[in-house]
């Protein structure tokens, strides 16, 4: 039932990215590889949920093996499964303590993150989209990660908030498939379309007919993507450069 999902791709710069799902299609790791100084780096992203709902997600990262980061990102979810605030916890490795800020969402109509705001009111982090949902603007010099950004009310995760995705046609996950927010589709072969926000619903549906050439439609920097499972380890990107059917609105 999950075999369309997509589990590696290769950048342009020589990184990596691999994606892993439980037997029920969640996503629950998303790994990173670059490389720091002639050393591997590996970024590890581990998701956790109560049922379809993202409740917290563990970042760690190493450096030839050697840990330097060690965060969390706990979510506080409201009416209608939205988040309404996050808590992020970061491990200091050279004083040895772990620190916390919470922060709380404020979303548009449509469900896509506005602002991020601090206990006292004050803002700290800003965003805004285009009408396909590609950011606009963005303001967060506390480098908050915040992962829900474009339909953030229903949990969509923008990748590119970490600085991996970005670019490459594979910014946002609906929790099914993959989004380009340049070109406005969903990516087939990278899992079943999930509903989209109310935003962005009836947009897509009206752009069934793309006259974007299919390798285009994923970005320049990615260069290979690998299926699972898939008899052919070297799945051509241009399978998930087709336009696949629109999302429900």
């Amino acid at each position: 039932m999950f075999e369309d999902r997509l589990t590696d791709v290769e950048l342009d710069s020589g990184d990596t990215m691999e994606y892993v799902y439980d037997g029920i299609g969640r996503r629950i790791e998303r790994i990173f590889t670059t490389t720091i100084d002639d050393n591997p780096d590996i970024t590890t992203y581990k998701y956790h949920y109560i049922g379809s709902q993202i409740t917290d997600i563990e970042i760690d990262a190493t450096n030839d093996g050697e840990a330097y980061k060690d965060e969390e990102l706990l979510f506080h979810m409201g009416a209608n499964s939205q988040p309404i605030s996050l808590t992020w916890k970061k491990y200091n490795y050279q004083s040895e303590q772990t620190t916390s800020a919470t922060y709380y969402y404020h979303f548009d109509v449509h469900g896509n993150t506005l602002n991020l705001t601090d206990s006292s009111g004050t803002v700290k982090a800003t965003y805004a989209y285009d009408t396909l949902g590609k950011m606009t603007y963005y303001d967060n010099d506390d480098s908050i990660p915040n992962p829900f950004t474009y339909g953030g009310a229903t949990q969509v995760l923008d990748d590119s908030q970490n600085g991996t995705e970005e670019g490459t046609g594979l910014e946002l996950y609906f929790g099914g498939a993959f989004y380009n927010p340049d070109t406005g589709i969903m990516l087939q072969g990278t899992g079943a379309p999930a509903s989209t926000n109310p935003s962005s619903g009836q947009v897509i549906a009206g752009m069934g007919e793309s006259t974007t050439p299919a390798g285009q439609q994923v970005g320049a920097m990615l260069t290979s993507a690998i299926y699972g499972p898939s008899s052919s380890p070297g799945a051509s990107i241009s399978q998930a450069g087709e336009q696949g059917p629109p999302p429900d609105g």
